[in-house]
């Protein structure tokens, strides 16, 4: 199933620049409040197409789809505007005050060996005052936990004219696919054509062919 929405770039803290995982999941806390997403488009607006299929949770995020499009697994599934984590850890649905709560935690978070630390002086006293949250504590460390564990699976598709040099055409191509956004993990592919969002979904859905790299180029 796929469905697409739009956001306001400064409401949801869209930035085409990702450098670590608590970026991507503090982009996702920002996605997944549903108030921020419209289903009409705006002219001004940053697109989000989710992806959510048997075997393929992921979203595609852009501002320009012919210069860039960013995409990242999610852990939560989207279904008729409610938000389920992808597994039991947290089995009930995720609210907009489950969202407001791991935004504390993650605008807190510096480290992962302080994280447990952040959880106790953050959660501690708001779980003491909500008869509702109290039963709800080992449900939300679960979530933490599983979101700082989850595979991301980043990747970026650029159409880069800036930084082609033509005396190195295939240093940098100006289509090209970047993995992960560790500079110690990343690698590149070259393409030969502009790429739309539709062709990135089809590359990452695992009910259709498979794209092949031309051997030797």
């Amino acid at each position: 199933m796929i469905q697409t929405f739009y956001a306001y770039k400064d409401i949801i803290k869209y930035d085409s620049a990702i450098r670590d995982r608590i970026d991507i999941i503090k982009l996702i806390l920002n996605i997944f409040t549903i108030s921020f997403l419209h289903k009409e488009e705006m002219k001004s607006g940053v697109c989000i197409v989710f992806q959510n299929d048997e075997n393929t949770n992921r979203v595609f995020i852009y501002e320009n789809e012919s210069k860039q499009v960013q995409s990242f697994h999610v852990p939560f599934i989207l279904k008729d505007d409610e938000i389920k984590l992808e597994n039991s850890l947290f089995p009930d649905s995720i609210s907009c005050e489950d969202i407001s709560l791991l935004k504390t935690f993650f605008n807190s978070y510096t480290e992962f060996e302080s994280c447990f630390d952040i959880f106790m002086e953050d959660f501690l006293e708001i779980f003491e005052a909500n008869d509702e949250l109290k039963h709800k504590e080992n449900n939300y460390w679960n979530l933490i936990l599983y979101l700082l564990s989850f595979e991301p699976g980043y990747f970026r598709y650029d159409n880069d004219i800036v930084g082609f040099k033509e005396e190195y055409p295939k240093l940098h191509p100006i289509q090209h696919l970047d993995f992960y956004y560790n500079n110690r993990g990343t690698f590149k592919i070259g393409l030969h054509k502009e790429y739309k969002t539709e062709n990135l979904i089809d590359l990452t859905a695992q009910n259709t062919d498979c794209k092949f790299l031309d051997e030797g180029n």
